[in-house]
């Protein structure tokens, strides 16, 4: 039995959350918000915290910089009694201003921090991690495809998250042939939803492409089977404050349902549940919906 149900290589940093009233902002010399709150976020942050609080086995691997927001993510992950290993970058920890209006719609300037130290050192941690772990989520940072070779020789399944993939740029594209579970949002591909399915399963490895669709809900395509299934959204009865993170707890409770090997429609069912979770209260992966919640729903 693997000691690790799912590892997470990439994708923690730090978010700082402004709330505004209305999307567009009109530019102004000053503007009266608040309060602005930072908290540990992102998105490789945001599965393996869903799966923690799901009371999955995980662990995180990542890069962080030798300042205060390492400093706070070490803490926070220490706090949560989450396994976490890390490289040093002098880079520093990645970072993202996020603007949320009163509808919980957010607009996010991501600051990547990008890394000069080589795949070398995450190499190292993998080798140690991998032969005891049974699921790999790949969150699409450089340094973590850097590792592909190493992942590649793995013998358990993997997933990535394409987030707001055109269907175009190739830096998605690799880690989107790579995974055997790909999920993506629709923001941008809602007119070419068929072709992009496609052409990861006629050039990658995928058994499953799920398509999230936020109010919507989301897309299943199975590899040999279905094309694209419509799973509509659930109304969990609480109102929308905030949608940092939807997808990460999306990919999560579905990650919550394969690792359990529960039906593919059961799994579409948990990541659409913990999606609407999320958008129920403040800040990203705050509150993560725990398992006998999410059962409940």
């Amino acid at each position: 039995m693997k000691k690790i149900d799912v590892l997470v290589v990439g994708g923690v940093g730090i978010d700082q959350i402004i709330k505004i009233n209305t999307f567009p902002i009109q530019y102004q010399d000053a503007l009266l918000v608040g309060p602005i709150k930072e908290y540990v976020a992102h998105t490789g942050n945001g599965v393996v915290r869903g799966c923690h609080f799901l009371g999955m086995r995980t662990h995180l691997l990542d890069l962080i910089g030798d300042d205060w927001g390492g400093d706070l993510i070490k803490k926070d992950f220490e706090k949560a009694q989450i396994p976490f290993s890390y490289c040093l970058t002098s880079a520093g920890t990645k970072r993202s201003v996020n603007f949320v209006d009163k509808k919980g719609q957010r607009m996010s300037f991501y600051d990547p921090r990008h890394s000069e130290v080589e795949s070398a050192a995450l190499e190292q941690y993998l080798n140690l991690l991998l032969p005891d772990t049974a699921h790999v989520h790949l969150s699409i940072m450089d340094y973590v495809k850097q590792t592909f070779k190493t992942i590649k020789a793995f013998s358990g399944s993997t997933s990535t998250d394409l987030h707001d993939w055109d269907g175009k740029n190739n830096y998605h594209r690799d880690f989107a042939y790579f995974a055997d579970i790909v999920f993506l949002s629709d923001v941008r591909i809602s007119n070419k939803r068929k072709a992009i399915i496609l052409d990861i399963f006629n050039n990658g490895i995928a058994k499953y492409i799920i398509i999230m669709a936020g109010k919507d809900g989301a897309y299943l395509s199975v590899r040999d089977g279905i094309l694209l299934q419509h799973f509509p959204a659930i109304d969990i009865g609480k109102d929308i404050i905030d949608t940092n993170g939807a997808g990460d707890a999306f990919v999560a409770s579905f990650l919550y349902g394969h690792c359990h090997k529960q039906p593919i429609e059961r799994c579409m069912l948990f990541g659409n549940i913990s999606g609407a979770y999320a958008c129920t209260s403040e800040g990203t992966h705050q509150f993560p919906i725990n398992e006998q919640t999410l059962l409940k729903f």
